[in-house]
Parts: structure tokens; sequence; C-alpha cells
């Protein structure tokens, strides 16, 4: 630098040459070396400071380049090769250009921008639509970040408030049907909120008994609405504040919708434990909860950007509605409030006016809610649903209507109970059971069964479901409706029909009739059962591929009932059919047209009002697959609870009605002994036990020996209790069991209280088969907080990829690199954010001319001109809204495609005729902007423009250097200079000498102080990270000390044909050894057959000698002998007529075991592939610790006292339960079927599984039940 500043009349080149060394020489001191590649370099750092495998790739992130991450992830597809170099961040800041984005950044084809788009919503953390909906129009991705910054500086001024107050809320309507929906959605409401704000206070409350039925405004059982717990914190509501027009579209919406949200449930709590009306503002936002589909992130403990809305999330709700909301995030989506008045305005023109109205997935009760007043007043409305949160609402939001929470397939209303089922039926892929049907039902189509059955003959079932209803291949559940009812009216709607709600799904509308008659079985079926097979032809990676998919018939017979545009869109498993049409009132008016035709007498009202839909009682006690007695008959009870004659002869009706009264003597002294009776009842029921049995052997023998009663009783469920009264071994009788003397059940009731957080884990594990923190702090009456600060590290980890807690030998067990691997990964990623974050508070780059909504439409065809000419063919309007901020991405893109002498007439038109744009063009801060996006300009704009060249030059910064390869330090330097240039501390502050000087000091304390904000910062986010960070670091310590002893080349041996050694070391080997060379790959491995295959006439040339002498013989190459070495295959050499040479054979095998051994002494020479397949191995290999399955705590509630099963029992037991897949490789005798027995029990009791199956002879199934029943005697 002293050397520039004395040469005064040195050549610009030779003084441009010396700036350019100074600043390299001031880089590499203080760590900011201007190497092209910054981001990698920067990968590299961070890699180099954890200990991880040099196997794993770079992992991606929104600094990598798109066309190096395409090329890495799709190197076959050539479309790679024409992607620009920019990044997955300069992809996501030019969204908004829509159309103009394919030639900004090189991509060929939508296949390509769909790949990038999904890998760019992986990235920022947005979802996919976000991303779609950024690129057709919407606020760009700067604009949304903007929001959320606002969203995120207005909640931290609002956390000051939470110890009183619990923040904003808001979004859409409603209230109506889902569960576990994958394909629906929500949209606006039909309520503004109020202008006038009312706080109100809420206080969290247990949910009532879900069995129980109550109705806002009734009194409230004083056990069903307790008060506010000791210590619980009271929250209050702003309703003022809350945006009940807020949709999904945008973070910020979606930040908004979730306050909403969270205020409604704060609401319904309040008026839970007051037992009073809502008022007019509350119902409001009742009405307008939209649940929590759509929203995980709030719900995601290591989303730093939602941290808040979690914190307040799990501050607000109980236990129970926190887990209610979160399962929901994926599948709970609701009508549009428009949309359901649409359907009763047809269903009123058709004449329906009111009746029994059942909404079996009711969700928040909206289409209870938005029907007519006078058929809401003279109707009885049943809304069914089993999401805790969405009753709760219901319950309070939808005018006195009868809320049940419960799972549809458990209420038991009589068939033909109602004159309308209406609902938006939940979709999944999962199955329900229910005992009144033969057969199970995917969840869709269980609901529109069992609508059928409750209405009425003559009544109406209306269901919006997903189009696969109609469209799917299967026509099983079709025809099964088709039988009941007619299909009066079908419309297809279209994707954007829950837009509002962040999905985007394809769903219909059914309207059906029941018949007064089922057809007969052989009756013709309607058309609407068919669907038609159709075929699509896309282009994808170089070829024309065809996929199937299927359309109702119905639709293609009435294609004036799809409202919008049919089309197909590709989908992870081929194509499926779309509709490209509106959503909200425009949708409703389409709605309401297409059902304005349905005929006026399509309902019926029935002569006699039917009567207040009631429940059945619960069915008889009576078990199924069992003999019982009715009005004076013996019947067997089927799996569906219906009773079935059974006719025996005399003498074998009364043997069987002995048998039934020991059953259920049995039975009933198992109950007395599971509610803890005296000794004295417990003798008397024995005594009778005695007696019957007694009375039964004389006149029958044994039990276990009586062919007649295994003949007609043996399919009584209980007959392997009977048989247990019996102990035999042998064949022959030894006594009798121990129920007759003892006490073989004990009442359990399980643990309230523990005294220590330890004790408590013990019965965590024991009673929920998990580290269950909620139900440790009720036993232990401590907070979370000091239950997880007493045990992490020690007794239990937190497992950083499922955010749950497990215990110690868990964590530490299993494969452990693997773990420690990605543990290293997301701690580099939280750095990572970290950094970020505190190098925009502490160097601050300002967007300056952020992009936001564009009004600009470049066509293709202008496109193509912006592409030949640039801003040269532009009307002189265009010129002027090119430079508008909004239209800044087009700017930058334009500009790029337009020559020097053309940029500078354009300059020259806005300095002339456009004012508002030239005091821009004078400010230093303009070109530093274009200087981000690449942009550069050849020419001297005006003298604003030349200090800011004059300024780059003095710094190194040549003008064929790329903006994006300026790194953000150099960046934040020249945004400080410029701004203070901007502000009047001029010219000093751009002065040569000082520039290099300030640079420096610069330099010097960028990273210092990065790092001191990284470190004691106390932004929310900031500590948040930090906490997570030393977590992570703990963790990974932990499983640092556990890991196996790292094996060293000297303790692995590679034998030629592991499967795990690449094929190009395979290559290697034969170009070395047999020095054989060859223009491509000769050794190629299939994993998916396990087989290795030697092309042998690849090669161009070979060592003849080692090639049929060496390694191999006359008649056998060693090519032929490497790949039966490689495939463990022994080479048999056989004559002419077929006879084995056992010494030409003898010869190979030599040859064979020579090659094996020149392997295993090649593969350690070079010491980088020694050390790649060592770390490979170790890996991948010896990465796991095997865990110890301790079952010393487990308490087996049921067994029988009697029987103590063995340490190794217990210890087995647990692995089955804790570990997985067991083999009980027990020697004979030691109690396997003891250990699967209690192994099924345990698993049942605390929820690991719901039903077990066991395997064995035929022959040992009686046996296997009476010793089931020994050491367990009431198990069912």
């Amino acid at each position: 630098m002293r050397e520039l500043m004395s040469a005064d009349g040195m050549a610009q080149e030779e003084r441009d040459g010396l700036i350019g060394r100074a600043y390299y020489a001031v880089a590499v001191t203080y760590g900011a070396v201007p190497e092209r590649d910054v981001s990698s370099q920067a990968q590299e750092a961070d890699v180099q400071s954890v200990d991880t495998s040099p196997d794993i790739p770079e992992e991606p992130s929104m600094e990598m380049s798109i066309k190096a991450w395409y090329r890495g992830h799709h190197a076959d597809d050539p479309s790679g090769e024409f992607l620009h170099d920019i990044t997955f961040r300069e992809l996501d800041d030019a969204l908004p250009m829509g159309s103009a984005l394919y030639p900004y950044a090189g991509i060929d084809s939508s296949d390509v921008r769909e790949i990038l788009f999904t890998q760019l919503a992986e990235l920022s953390g947005r979802s996919y639509d976000d991303i779609a909906r950024a690129w057709i129009g919407t606020p760009a991705a700067e604009a949304r970040r903007e929001h959320e910054e606002a969203s995120i500086v207005e909640e931290s001024t609002i956390e000051a408030e939470v110890q009183e107050s619990a923040d904003t809320i808001g979004d859409t309507a409603s209230d109506d049907a889902t569960r576990e929906k994958t394909e629906e959605g929500t949209a606006e409401p039909s309520r503004a909120a109020e202008e006038q704000g009312v706080e109100k206070t809420i206080a969290e409350q247990p949910f009532p008994d879900p069995e129980v039925i109550a109705e806002p405004g009734s009194s409230i059982p004083e056990e069903l609405a307790p008060g506010a717990a000791e210590g619980e914190q009271e929250h209050t509501v702003d309703l003022s504040r809350l945006d009940l027009a807020a949709d999904m579209t945008t973070t910020a919406g979606k930040r908004a919708v979730f306050q909403r949200n969270l205020a409604a449930v704060q609401i319904a709590n309040d008026l839970e434990q007051s037992g009073r009306m809502a008022t007019e503002e509350e119902l409001a936002v009742l009405r307008s909860y939209s649940g929590f589909g759509g929203i995980p992130e709030a719900f995601d403990t290591r989303n730093a950007s939602w941290h808040s809305e979690y914190e307040q999330a799990k501050g607000i709700m109980t236990d129970a509605e926190f887990t209610s909301a979160r399962a929901s995030t994926l599948d709970a989506f609701y009508t549009p409030p428009e949309i359901i008045q649409a359907i009763y305005e047809g269903l009123h023109k058709a004449g329906f006016q009111a009746g029994n109205i059942l909404d079996p997935s009711t969700g928040t009760g909206r289409f209870l809610q938005y029907m007519p007043e006078d058929m809401k007043r003279e109707s009885i409305r049943v809304g069914v649903e089993l999401d805790l949160l969405s009753a709760k609402i219901a319950r309070y939001s939808s005018d006195n209507a009868r809320i049940i929470q419960r799972g549809f397939e458990r209420t038991r209303f009589p068939n033909h109970s109602f004159d309308l089922a209406i609902s938006n039926v939940p979709f999944g892929d999962y199955i329900i059971t229910d005992t009144n049907f033969t057969k199970n039902y995917f969840v869709h189509d269980y609901f529109l069964k069992k609508m059928m059955d409750e209405v009425r003959p003559g009544g109406l079932v209306v269901a919006i479901t997903s189009h696969g209803t109609m469209d799917k291949k299967d026509e099983t559940l079709r025809r099964e409706l088709a039988q009941k009812g007619e299909l009066i009216r079908a419309v297809r709607l279209p994707n954007q029909l829950f837009a509002g709600a962040g999905t985007d799904a394809l769903s219909d509308l059914l309207i059906f009739r029941k018949r007064e008659r089922e057809l007969a079985a052989d009756a013709p079926l309607p058309e609407w059962v068919h669907a038609d097979r159709q075929e699509h032809t896309y282009y994808h990676g170089g070829e024309d591929i065809t996929s199937e998919y299927y359309v109702n018939h119905y639709f293609m017979q009435h294609p004036e009932n799809i409202l919008g545009t049919p089309s197909v869109q590709r989908t992870a498993f081929g194509v499926a059919p779309y509709v490209e049409g509106h959503d909200g009132k425009a949708l409703a008016e389409e709605l309401s047209a297409a059902l304005s035709s349905l005929p006026e007498q399509t309902y019926q009202p029935s002569a006699q009002p039917l009567p207040i839909p009631k429940e059945e009682d619960a069915p008889e006690k009576n078990q199924p697959f069992g003999y019982y007695e009715k009005d004076g008959s013996i019947v067997y009870y089927s799996p569906q609870g219906e009773a079935e004659a059974r006719i025996f002869d005399e003498k074998t009706s009364v043997q069987v009605h002995m048998a039934m009264q020991i059953r259920d003597r049995i039975r009933a002294m198992y109950d007395a002994e599971l509610r803890d009776c005296n000794d004295a009842e417990l003798i008397q029921h024995q005594t009778a036990l005695r007696e019957l049995y007694d009375s039964y052997t004389k006149k029958y023998g044994n039990i276990f020996k009586d062919t007649r009663l295994r003949r007609h009783f043996g399919d009584d469920a209980s007959y392997p209790l009977l048989t247990s009264l019996e102990v035999v071994e042998d064949g022959e009788l030894v006594g009798l069991s121990d129920i007759f003397s003892k006490r073989t059940i004990h009442a359990y009731t399980p643990p309230t209280h523990a005294d220590t957080p330890s004790e408590a884990l013990m019965i965590s594990m024991q009673e929920k088969g998990r580290v269950d923190i909620p139900y440790m702090s009720s036993l232990t009456d401590l907070p979370a907080k000091e239950i997880i600060k007493d045990l992490e590290y020690v007794s239990i980890f937190e497992d950083m990829e499922t955010n749950s807690y497990v215990p110690a030998d868990e964590y530490l067990s299993g494969d452990v690199r693997g773990r420690m691997e990605k543990l290293a990964q997301q701690r580099q990623k939280w750095q990572r954010e970290m950094e970020g974050i505190a190098r925009e508070q502490t160097f601050p780059i300002p967007k300056l001319f952020p992009h936001g909504q564009s009004d600009m439409d470049l066509s293709m065809k202008k496109l193509y001109q912006v592409g030949v000419s640039g801003v040269r063919d532009f009307t002189d309007e265009e010129k002027k809204d090119l430079f508008r901020g909004e239209n800044r991405g087009y700017f930058y893109f334009v500009m790029s495609h337009t020559g020097e002498f053309h940029q500078e007439q354009y300059f020259r038109f806005l300095t002339e005729n456009a004012p508002e744009f030239a005091q821009q063009l004078n400010d230093p801060l303009f070109y530093l902007e274009c200087l981000r996006n690449d942009l550069r300009f050849g020419f001297t704009v005006n003298d604003t423009h030349r200090i800011f060249s004059d300024t780059l030059n003095a710094i190194g910064i040549r003008e064929s250097d790329s903006g994006k390869f300026i790194t953000d330090k150099m960046m934040g330097f020249l945004y400080q200079k410029f701004s203070a240039y901007q502000n009047g501390a001029h010219p000093e502050v751009l002065e040569t000498a000082q520039l290099a000087i300030d640079l420096q000091e610069y330099l010097r304390s960028y990273d210092e102080r990065l790092k001191q904000v990284c470190e004691n910062s106390t932004d929310s986010l900031i500590a948040y990270l930090r906490n997570e960070i030393g977590r992570a670091e703990k963790n990974y310590a932990a499983l640092e000390k556990v890991k196996p002893k790292e094996l060293t080349a000297d303790e692995i041996k590679i034998n030629l044909g592991a499967t795990w050694i690449p094929a190009d070391d395979i290559d290697q080997f034969i170009a070395d050894t047999l020095e054989c060379r060859s223009l491509q790959r000769i050794v190629q491995y299939a994993p998916a057959t396990g087989e290795w295959r030697v092309e042998k006439k690849n090669h161009v040339s070979s060592n003849k000698v080692k090639m049929y002498s060496t390694y191999g013989t006359q008649n056998t190459s060693a090519l032929d002998v490497l790949e039966a070495a490689l495939n463990h295959r022994q080479i048999r050499i056989r004559d002419e007529e077929g006879r084995v040479n056992e010494k030409a054979s003898l010869l190979v095998a030599q040859k064979m075991d020579d090659l094996r051994d020149a392997f295993v002494k090649w593969v350690y020479q070079d010491e980088d592939r020694k050390h790649r397949l060592v770390s490979y191995y170790n890996r991948h290999f010896n990465n796991i610790v095997p865990r110890t399955f301790d079952g010393a705590c487990l308490t087996f509630p049921g067994m029988n006292p009697a029987i103590e099963l063995k340490p190794h029992q217990k210890n087995a037991v647990a692995r089955t339960m804790f570990g997985g897949n067991t083999l009980l490789a027990h020697v004979v005798g030691a109690g396997k079927t003891f250990e699967m027995q209690a192994s099924a029990m345990e698993s049942k009791r605390i929820g690991l599984c719901k039903k077990s199956l066991m395997i064995m002879p035929g022959h040992l199934t009686e046996q296997f039940g009476a010793e089931f029943l020994r050491l367990y005697p009431n198990a069912k």
C-alpha cells in the first residue's frame, strides 16, 4: 500500500495490479481470500470443524449453484448443462420474473423448473406451493421476507407482554368436517372482525369427557369445569388485533392465521370454564377458526423462525390440545363458508327445508352453522368430530347444535335416523374398523357408506370428497353406493377450492338420494359406477412417457359439471386429473349455478317427522366368539355382535350349558379379584367353581380329554380358559391350577406419584413404553424443564431428528456414527443460520430495491426480443415501468441482455424523461445493488457512477469481477462507505488511502464482532440457536464416548468380491495388476441382483502373460477368473463330452487364489484409497453399538403372581417391547413361550401395539392357549 501511495507516475494498469495485490494481502491476513468459489470454501471450513465422514457429499444450501446441484443429482440429464451458474438464493429472488425466469436461469423445461422449485422449497423451509405462487405472480420472496421480518419485530414487542397477553391472531373462516384429510383445504371467512376491540380473560381447561355431549350455555357439571389449576397462567386476548380475513397464501398470512386460531382456542376454554355464552365478537373469532392444517412450522421445535409461535402454543394450550393441534397440521382443512352456503341454496331449491341433519365429520361445525336461518331453526342438527380442538370450537360456535366428540365409527345412531347427512368427509389411506360392517373400508369410503345407512329412504347424502371416490379404478364402493342410492348430481370442484388453506386438491361434490328399495343384485348399474381409462404422454428425461389415469364416466358425459378447465398434472405416481378454476366467491357463484338445475321435487319430506336422533344403548357385554343363553336358547355371538342360534341335541346342550357356567364363574371370580375382594369373598368364588368343576368331571371326565367338548365348544373364545383349570404334563393330569386355591390376579393401580425424576422415568417406561415428559411431570409435580434438567445427558437424550426424548441406552446405541453424522450436519445448519442472523444485525446490507409484486407482463415474444436486443425495442412507457422498484427483477434481466450503447441511451432517456428516477441514478447504493445482481456498466453513467467505479478499483474489484463472487464482507464494507457518502461524509470517506486503512480495520474486526454477537446476543432467535447448538454438542460428545473404536487398515481385511467396494476400484485393480487398458468401464455391479459383471471385450490392450498365465490359463482369461471371484463362484472346466476336468479346474482355482491374494496386497498400496476404504468401512460396518435391555423395572400387571419370570426372560420382554425385531434364540426349556406371551400383553397394555399375531403348529394351539391363561388368567 505504501508503494501504491508513492507511485504518482505509475501507469493505470500497474496501479490496478498493485491495488489487487494489496487487497489480496489484506484478505489473506484477515481471512477473506477473494476466491471465486467462496461458498464452497465456507462449506469446507464448516466441514473441517466437525468430525464427519469423508464420503458425505456437500450439503445443499441457498448459496449453492443451481447448476452444480442439478448436475450432481441428475448427472444423466443434459438439461443441467444449460442452467446458468446462479445460486438458489438468486433463483429465489428471481421468482417474480415469472416466465422470464426460464432464460434468466437457463431452465429449458417445466420438469427442470419443478425439480429446482422442490429443492428450493426444502432449502428455504417453505412449501412448494409458496414457491410456485411467488413465481406465478403473488408477492415475491423478498416481499414475503419483509412481511416475516415485520411480523418477527412485532412479535418480539408483544413477547414482552406475554405474561398477560397471548399476542395477535388470524385466519379464515371455520368449521367443517375433517379428520385425517390429505387433500382438503380452507378458504376465506364470511365475517370480518369487528372494529371495536374487546379483551377477554381466558383460562386453559381440560376438555370434558369425550362421551359427554355438552351444549353451549348449558350448565357444566362441576367435575367437567374445574377452575384454573394452581399456578396456571391466564392469558388475555385483544380481539381487535385479529385478522379474520387472513389466509395461507403468504408467510405473514400464515402467522395471522395461527394467531387467530390460537385466540379461538383461548375463547373456547374460557367459555368452557365460565359456562357463559359467547359474545358476537367471540363468535366471529370462533367461526374463523380454520385449524392448523398447513402450519406445521408452528409445532416444529427445530424451526427457528417459528419458535415464538411454538412457545405461545405450548404456553396457551393444554397438553391434550397441543397434541391434537400438532396431529392435525397435515390434514386439518375446512370448507369455505361461501361454498357451504351455495350447497344449501341448491338443496333448498331441490326441496329440502328442514329435518334431522347429520354432519359426521363436522370439524368446527361449518356445515351446521352456515345453513339458512330458517333451516337451522327448524332442524335437529348433530355434529360428530374426533379432533378435540375442533369439537370444542364447534360446540361454542354452531348455535346449540349437538356436538359429539368421538369417532364416527363409535357413534350408535340407528339406521334411517336422519333426513340429510352432509359433510366434507375425511380422506386418507388408513382403515376404519366397524363391527357393523362385514369388511373394513378406507376412511373416506367408510364415511360415505355409513352416511348412506343413517339417512332414511328418500333422504339425502351430500359429501365433498376426494376425486378418487369417483375416479379410482376399483368400483367396489361405487357399486355398493349405487345399490342403496341414486346419484342426483356430481360437481367437480377445481383444485383451487382450498387454496386459501395452502393446499391444492381436486375434489367432488356428490349428492345422493337414498332409494326406497335397494337394487337387486343382478340389476344393471348406472354409468357413474364406472371410470374410463385415459392416457397422457409427456416428455421427461429425453423420452416420451405415457401414463394412465381414470376419469369417471359421469364427468365424461357431463363436462358442464366440471367447474373449471380440466387438464392433467404430473404427480409422484404418474399423472392425475387437474381442474384449473376459481376459488372464493367466484367459485361459489359457479357452484350455485350448477346446482340451480336440480329438480324441485328431488327431496320429499317424510309423512311423519323423524324422532329426535338418539343413540342406541351399548351392545350387550357378551363377547364375540362365545356361547351364551338368550331367550332360553343357546346362541353364538359373531364378531359383529350378532346372535346366531345354535341347535344341539339334548345331551350336548346340557354339556355346553355346564361349560358356560364354569366359564362365567371363572370370569366372575376374576372380576372380584380385580376389585380387590377380600379373602372370604374369593373363597366363596373358588368353592363354587370347584363344585361346578367336580360336577362336570364326574359326568364327562377331565376337560383336557373331552373330545366332545372340544368339538362343540372349541370355537368359544373361552375354551382355553376351561383347559387351563387342569395342569397336564406328557398327556397326563398332574394337578389342578392355582385358580382353585390361590389369588391369581391382583388389582393393579398405576403409580400416581414419583419422588424423583429418575423414578418417574422408570414409571414412564413401564406404563408408557417411552419417555413421556408431561406424564413424568404429573408424577413428580415438577415442571417439565426441571425434569429435563435433572435427567438430560445422563438418563435421557433428545433425538434431534424426531424432536423427542429417548432413554440414554437407546440414544447411545444402534448406528452411533450415523447419528453423529446427522447431528454434525444439523449443528452446521444451525451455525450458519445463527451467523446469518448475526451478520444481518451487525453488518446489515438491506435490499434497497426489493422485488415486489410486478404488474409487468412480458410475453414470450417480448422475452425473445429482450434476448436479442435488450431494452432497445421497449416503448417509452415500458422503459419507465421497467425502472420501477417492483419491476427491478425484470430490470436486471433486461439490462443483462442489453449492449453498452443501448444501456447508455436508456439511462440518458431516464435522466431526460423521468426525473423521479433520475435521482436514483445519483445514488451510489443503486449501483451497489446492481453489482449484487451481477450487473456492471462498462461506461460512465454520471459522476456518481464514476465515483462508485473508482472506489471499486481502489479496493481491487475489477470491472470483470462478477457480483455474485464478491463476499458478504466486501458488500458490507461498501454499503457502509456508500451510505456514509450519501449522507454527506464525502469525499474523504472514499479517498484511496483511507479506504485501504478502513478496509483493513473492517476485515480485522468482522469475524471477531460476528463471533461476539453469536456468543452474547440476547436476540431471541440467536439465543435459541445458540442453545440448540450447545445441546447438540453435548449429544455429540456423549456419542463420541461410546462410538466403536476406529479400526485400522491392519484390522480390516478387504476381500475381492466385497459388494461395498466401488466398481471404479476394481477397474483400477485390473489396470494395475493385469495392465489392462480400456476406454470404457470394465466392471459393473448390480445392487438389485447382487451380481458383478466383467466386460471381457471392452479393453484395448493387456499384459498377455498376466492375463493368460499369471492369473489365468490358456483357455480361461484372468477376467473370467476375476468375475467368478467377485461373485464367489468356482469355475469348473469340462471336456467336450461335459465331464469335469479336475486338473484344469484345480489350476483355475489356484489362479483365483492368486488373484485374491494380489487384490489384498494391492488394495492398501495407495494411501488415498486406503484412507477412503477404511473410513467407509468404519462408517458403515463398524458403526453399531449394541443396546443392553434391562427388564428389571417391568412389573407385568395381570400376570399370575405365582409365576415369576427369570431375569433373562424379563430382559427378553424388554427387548421385544423397546427394540423392535427380536430373535429369542434360547435353548429348549428357557421359557420362550412365556416371553412371547408377556411381550404381547405388555405391548398391548402400554399401547405399543393393537394386536399381536402368534403363529405355531396347529396341534399346539390348545396347549398354547392354556399356558397363556395360566400366565395371564384374565387374558381375553
